[in-house]
């Protein structure tokens, strides 16, 4: 009960302490910086770092697993252990900075310090020791490493330090795509447990970018877009060149079909990094509902390696008409590197289609979809991927049916609705109609409500 005390007075004092962060001018910088780590707990501190000077408003940073362009700035940091203490021995540009060594809040303030940043405290990293490495493994993973014992110890994590926003965000991170991938995570508590976890670290760290571009993404995920830009609109006013929230805006604008909006987040997150306008870890989807498929298949290959890219690479090679093509792509897909488990299972059904197997390819899409059906979180824009599938198999009616659903669940990109190839036949069919009222004047009302122009990109 102390603890727990203790935890509330410490994120209080963290958000008084952190005015000195969030009443900064907001700036756009010149410099672009590359945050990169190795030894155990690396790329966790490369994060908390990187967060350091994007809630500072320092640096653009360019986003690991992407090519720096020229004239980036490079942080390297090495990581070990001596006996019970973090040694991390960091270089700028080559040039060599003060050795930090003892607890991981030591060090990352050391680092601060080292290089001109505002003291970080609690709100970033835990105080004890045996806390602050967890948070550096946890926050060493990403989305695709969701587990249930990882979301647990994530949120043991969170009820030790309460105050931390940092371990906050690598709950969030895990839980949000266990709860949209799992079933047996799927509890109204896990739900309500997820939304307090945001709230409360919002209140700890007003409008810290990853962690709003997090949120944003997840609202989107539930039907709540309308909330998710009007985060954006917030984060993006005291960090108006923050890669990670535009490229959350580009994500809640493209599901509710302002692609307009998402064409302008992806085209100024792209001039202001100096970087190819695709990203590292999501598919610029945007492009494909725009039905600009060659560029989309360009766009790809700023994907990293993994599931995710096969899929989508085999997929516009389908739409192209080339399905030898599309067969050696799905058929690479398997699970491992970049790419939720649900690609993976959507890749196996074209596989199976394409080599003559309809009743396997079938029955794994039935499987796929009735799965999906019992999900609470079930992101409406994969629902739409599964409709699409089901037209795939000339099945236009489960098509349809699956992109009601899609629509329901939040996914309402009306222009993709009207020109997604493989839904000509369910286009045809006499509910089509009413679905395309209701999405037109769904996308009226966003349209008016968040207009492109006033995100000031």
């Amino acid at each position: 009960m102390r603890r727990i005390v203790w935890g509330s007075l410490l994120a209080a004092a963290c958000a008084t302490g952190l005015l000195l962060w969030t009443c900064r001018r907001p700036l756009i910088p010149t410099q672009r910086l590359a945050v990169r780590a190795d030894g155990v707990g690396g790329p966790g501190l490369a994060l908390v770092v990187s967060d350091l000077y994007e809630v500072a408003n320092r640096r653009i940073i360019v986003p690991v697993g992407t090519v720096p362009p020229a004239g980036t700035h490079l942080l390297t940091l090495h990581l070990s252990r001596r006996d019970a203490d973090l040694v991390v021995d960091a270089e700028m540009d080559g040039r060599p900075l003060p050795r930090q060594e003892g607890t991981p809040s030591q060090v990352l303030s050391g680092l601060a310090k080292a290089l001109a940043l505002p003291t970080p405290g609690a709100a970033f990293m835990p105080v004890d020791p045996g806390e602050g490495f967890d948070l550096l493994d946890l926050a060493s993973l990403t989305q695709d490493d969701a587990t249930a014992d990882r979301v647990a110890k994530a949120h043991a994590l969170v009820l030790r330090v309460p105050g931390c926003a940092s371990a906050r965000l690598a709950f969030g991170t895990l839980q949000t795509r266990f709860l949209v991938e799992h079933m047996e995570a799927d509890t109204l508590d896990a739900q309500r447990l997820c939304e307090q976890n945001f709230q409360d670290g919002l209140g700890i760290i007003p409008n810290y970018p990853r962690f709003v571009a997090l949120y944003a993404v997840h609202l989107s995920d539930i039907r709540r877009q309308p909330e998710a830009l009007r985060l954006l609109q917030s984060a993006l006013k005291q960090h108006p060149g923050n890669a990670s929230l535009l490229n959350s805006l580009a994500y809640a604008a493209r599901t509710s079909g302002l692609l307009e909006l998402a064409d302008r987040a992806l085209q100024r997150r792209s001039s202001l990094a100096d970087l190819p306008r695709g990203q590292a870890s999501l598919a610029d989807n945007t492009l494909l509902y725009e039905g600009k498929y060659k560029a989309f298949e360009t766009s790809l290959s700023t994907l990293q390696p993994g599931p995710l890219r096969n899929f989508y690479l085999g997929y516009t090679r389908l739409i192209e008409g080339d399905r030898d093509g599309a067969h050696a792509l799905f058929a690479a897909t398997q699970p491992g590197g970049l790419g939720s488990t649900l690609f993976v299972r959507l890749a196996e059904v074209y596989r199976l289609a394409l080599e003559g197997r309809t009743q396997e390819a079938n029955q794994a899409l039935d499987t796929l979809d009735a799965e999906r059906i019992q999900i609470r979180l079930p992101d409406g824009e994969f629902t739409f991927k599964v409709a699409e599938a089901y037209g795939f198999m000339g099945r236009p009616g489960d098509a349809l049916e699956a992109a009601v659903r899609a629509s329901i669940q939040g996914f309402s990109c009306t222009p993709w609705y009207e020109r997604a190839p493989f839904l000509a036949e369910a286009r045809k069919l006499p509910r089509w109609i009413s679905l395309d009222l209701h999405l037109k004047e769904r996308q009226r009302i966003m349209e008016a409500s968040f207009p492109a122009s006033s995100f000031a990109l």
